[in-house]
């Protein structure tokens, strides 16, 4: 949970679990490749959904860190043999296609076709939000230029546009900027509306009314 002016706003962990609830799935809460898992009515695996929060910063992006595993990136590239200070292309795309390969290795037990990108993006009042939802294929590193700046390397399209940043150095995040344009859906600014202040107690009361004593109910 997020507090914001001692008011409770939704963290990452409760949007997965609101999304599996709005659609009847499960969501594992662990470290899985797929946050929520949807049943599909016409197949026997069900499709997978990577959620994603983040907070808004531009009308033409949203950031995505699509994971912050120093250890697991590095030894990729040193299987490859590659230095990301001086390859960074190689590097990069050898990142991309990580990612990539860990969808692909959920085929047995997920609809990885049908499967996405679920973004969860608010403002910094945590006042207006949005959902955006993208598909997977946009994570195929086309003609990427790739550039080291500091204690990271940038990828870019051919016409200059940010799409990937991946700090070696400072974390291991992988960060995506998907451009806002290429959402399969989006549900535009919508108002999230807040949740009635309220105690442990009280909430306790309100799931077990019949056992709380009636002497604290009159209180």
């Amino acid at each position: 949970m997020q507090t914001v002016g001692g008011q409770t706003m939704p963290g990452w962990r409760d949007a997965e679990r609101a999304v599996a609830a709005a659609f009847s799935g499960l969501a594992p809460e662990g470290k899985g490749v797929f946050d929520v898992l949807i049943p599909s009515g016409d197949s026997p695996l069900p499709y997978g959904l990577s959620i994603k929060t983040s907070r808004i910063t531009s009308e033409i992006y949203v950031l995505s860190e699509l994971h912050n595993s120093a250890k697991k990136a590095h030894d990729r590239l040193n299987a490859l043999g590659l230095d990301w200070n001086e390859q960074a292309k190689e590097a990069g795309d050898a990142l991309i296609h990580q990612v990539i390969e860990w969808h692909e290795e959920e085929r047995r037990l997920v609809d990885v076709a049908r499967s996405s990108y679920l973004h969860l993006v608010h403002d910094s009042t945590w006042t207006q939000w949005r959902i955006l939802w993208f598909p997977l294929t946009l994570l195929e590193p086309n003609n990427l230029l790739w550039e080291r700046a500091g204690q990271r390397i940038t990828g870019y399209t051919p016409d200059g546009y940010r799409l990937w940043e991946w700090y070696g150095q400072s974390g291991g995040q992988l960060k995506w900027y998907p451009k806002i344009l290429d959402a399969t859906w989006d549900s535009g600014y919508f108002l999230l509306e807040p949740a009635p202040p309220s105690t442990l107690a009280s909430k306790a009361q309100t799931l077990y009314a019949d056992l709380w004593p009636v002497d604290e109910q009159e209180r």
